[in-house]
């Protein structure tokens, strides 16, 4: 992920994770970028709470309308 934001010139502040396992939450936030955990996946929605994720979807359909409503704000 380090490298990803290097390589695409863009910063943590720009930048959004979305994971549905615990090394997903866990590496977005040891480089301060927010975490999407997704519920469809191998981790339960309070382990991802547990390890940092800023925000919970439980489908990936979710995520469009989600992304629109942080823009707005």
């Amino acid at each position: 992920l380090k490298t990803a934001l290097k390589i695409l010139n863009v910063t943590p502040e720009e930048t959004i994770v979305i994971g549905d396992g615990i090394t997903d939450i866990t590496t977005a936030k040891e480089l301060n970028v927010k975490a999407i955990g997704l519920t469809t996946g191998i981790s339960t929605k309070e382990q991802l709470i547990k390890h940092g994720a800023n925000h919970i979807i439980a489908s990936i359909t979710e995520l469009v309308p989600f992304i629109e409503k942080i823009n707005n704000n």
